[in-house]
């Protein structure tokens, strides 16, 4: 069991969807869940409680709007996890573009739902591997993807940019070092100082900043 609890605010317009979402994150026993159904999501989100850590948004009910969720800075976008539904890659650019951390597949198991909550109340963003693949699909097929020049690349070597841009259409290390000409134990070295100059804790959060730019 995990030690540190956290207050978690669910945000739903269908009642059935908020009672489901909180009955399932209230198995942990170290997630304190709370839902407010009157009126409208915006007023929910300013009535919500300020010691919220994370505040869970299923988006196929309560789509996010920048005006909905700018309450006086508070819950800002880091502080919430996004309930994506099957398909909706429209979604994750913008998403990503005002800074959410969180964002889960509808239909994963209830585990992968909380364990995203703990991930953004820690202050680290989590994709479920669905929604990454969703992603990763939606950045190969944007037009521009090859031609765009991202204000992050300037701070690359040219071969951490390759490795970077590689990493991002979705290949392993082995399938990176493969295309490059170049080891394996080389392109862990690339990525560790890519993570090095972004402050990134993983390669997922690497995919994040530089998928971030583009979509």
């Amino acid at each position: 069991m995990r030690e540190k609890f956290h207050d978690v605010f669910v945000v739903s317009e269908e009642f059935s969807v908020a009672v489901a979402l909180a009955h399932l994150l209230a198995e942990d026993a170290c997630l304190n869940v709370s839902m407010d159904l009157r009126g409208d999501r915006a007023s929910r989100l300013g009535r919500a409680p300020d010691e919220c850590s994370v505040f869970v948004v299923d988006i196929a009910t309560s789509p996010i709007e920048g005006g909905d969720y700018d309450m006086g800075g508070k819950p800002s976008a880091r502080s919430i996890v996004a309930i994506v539904p099957d398909g909706e890659r429209k979604t994750l650019g913008p998403l990503l573009n005002i800074g959410v951390q969180g964002l889960v597949a509808r239909d994963e198991p209830p585990e992968e739902l909380r364990r995203a909550v703990h991930e953004v109340a820690s202050g680290r963003a989590f994709v479920s591997q669905s929604v990454l693949a969703e992603l990763l699909d939606h950045v190969v097929e944007c037009h521009s993807y090859m031609e765009a020049s991202p204000a992050w690349e300037m701070s690359l070597a040219p071969r951490e940019r390759e490795v970077v841009h590689l990493l991002t259409s979705g290949m392993t290390n082995r399938e990176i070092a493969g295309a490059l000409g170049i080891s394996e134990a080389t392109v862990k070295s690339h990525l560790g100082r890519v993570m090095t100059k972004w402050d990134a804790r993983d390669r997922l959060q690497v995919v994040l900043r530089a998928i971030g730019h583009r979509v």
